[in-house]
């Protein structure tokens, strides 16, 4: 479960009495999506206003660089005493069809079970099947584009999936009824074809998918040929676009050059930084990643029990296409986000109670101490994650900064690689637990 945090977002908002639509920045405190929206539903209650939708929510750490005035004084002001803080009410125009915000909505969902009572039996969760393969109605700006409403195709469903998370890579494919094909090409296609990624074209018919979906937790974890849901293999696509057209606009980025000239693989397809780095660059309408979503209607991310549905507006996506990739920019994100993964799992391994209280800061989520003790194990010399992990356990266990007592300063003194020093920290500080 997710430790309590600042998270932000902007609202649209209806008067009930007037009919008009507004627009505002909340901060509530909050442990994800749904308890946000909860927070901002609860402060609007008695105020006359519907909520209309939800854009650009995410944890307000992921927006230390929003200098704003509405950031500077909304965040800081909320905590557990003040779960809700809203900024001030502006008019919002409507828009037409085209879609001008990025739109990243999260719902719960259960993956298929064994279904013994079930037949015929499902392929698709009852929850994903529209976000999947319903039929949108096409958009005036489709209508155009093919030239009348009866020349519009129909909404193709895509995935993205990884051969290395499947236990025998490729051969599990090979049989399955569905178009794939893999994204690299030639030498690299061959030579890491049971780990790399593979296009689908899916069809709720195909006994495949049903596989992608189910989670059976009598089956042994590794036995991919019944059960992937819990693997999380990889990213869907709604598209109107061909299995060719979209096989080539995604091969454009598997790989980026770096400084040198040379190649690096870029793993865009890890659900869990994908949207992530959506979620960093969601108030940034100019940054290089929405090209990859040109002429994409809608992508899913399925993470546990939890499903988010991401819209790309087509102006962030006609702004973005030239723009340069830098494999910097890159880097940097994910050192960033990678960051942000071990503050949650940390978070999650200390639980929810009141945890690293010597810090002080009652209103201070776990997560946000943590990533202060992060930055200070690196003060002190630890690099490696499992260093960083030891030493806030330590933390963790003594209530304290292990330093502070000579015998554990002795040890971070010693001239041993950190992850020796870290083992030792360790279990100094569970022997403190038998005194």
């Amino acid at each position: 479960m997710n430790s309590f945090a600042a998270w932000i977002g902007n609202c649209i908002l209806r008067d009930d009495r007037s009919g008009a639509l507004h627009q505002s920045t909340v901060v509530v405190w909050a442990d994800g999506y749904a308890t946000y929206r909860s927070g901002v539903e609860a402060e609007i209650l008695h105020r006359d206003l519907t909520l209309v939708r939800l854009e650009n929510v995410s944890p307000a750490c992921e927006d230390l660089n929003d200098t704003s005035p509405q950031f500077s004084a909304l965040v800081p002001a909320v905590h557990s005493g003040n779960p809700v803080e809203m900024g001030t009410l502006e008019p919002f125009a409507r828009t037409d069809d085209q879609q001008s915000y990025l739109s990243l909505d999260e719902f719960p969902v259960e993956p298929l079970d064994r279904q013994s009572d079930v037949w015929p039996m499902k392929n698709v969760p009852d929850a994903l099947y529209d976000p999947l393969f319903g039929q949108p109605a096409p958009t005036e700006a489709e209508i155009a584009h093919y030239g009348g409403v009866e020349y519009v195709p129909p909404m193709k469903t895509y995935a993205i999936l990884d051969a290395g998370k499947f236990q025998s890579g490729l051969s599990e494919f090979e049989d399955c009824g569905l178009p794939f094909r893999c994204l690299f090409k030639g030498d690299a296609a061959e030579e890491q074809k049971d780990v790399a990624p593979y296009l689908f074209e899916l069809s709720p018919d195909s006994p495949f998918v049903r596989r992608l979906f189910s989670h059976l937790p009598d089956m042994p974890e590794t036995m991919t040929t019944v059960h992937m849901w819990h693997h999380e293999p990889g990213i869907y696509l709604r598209s109107r676009a061909g299995f060719d057209d979209v096989w080539k606009h995604f091969r454009k980025f598997t790989r980026v050059r770096d400084k040198s000239g040379g190649w690096i693989y870029y793993r865009f397809w890890e659900a869990g930084y994908l949207v992530k780095l959506v979620q960093r660059k969601s108030r940034t309408p100019s940054a290089w990643l929405w090209r990859m979503f040109e002429g994409i209607h809608s992508t899913l991310f399925l993470h546990r029990n939890t499903a988010k549905i991401l819209k790309i507006p087509k102006e962030w996506c006609a702004i973005s296409q030239n723009l340069e990739i830098r494999i910097e920019d890159i880097i940097g994100d994910l050192s960033a986000i990678k960051l942000d993964i071990f503050c949650k799992n940390i978070t999650e391994i200390l639980g929810n109670g009141e945890v690293l209280k010597f810090l002080g800061k009652a209103e201070a989520g776990t997560e946000e101490k943590v990533r202060r003790l992060v930055v200070h194990a690196r003060d002190l010399g630890f690099r490696e994650e499992r260093s960083i992990e030891r030493y806030i356990l330590s933390c963790h266990i003594t209530n304290n900064l292990p330093e502070r007592d000579p015998r554990a300063h002795t040890i971070l003194k010693a001239p041993q690689h950190e992850l020796d020093k870290s083992r030792r920290l360790l279990m100094f500080a569970l022997n403190t637990l038998e005194i």
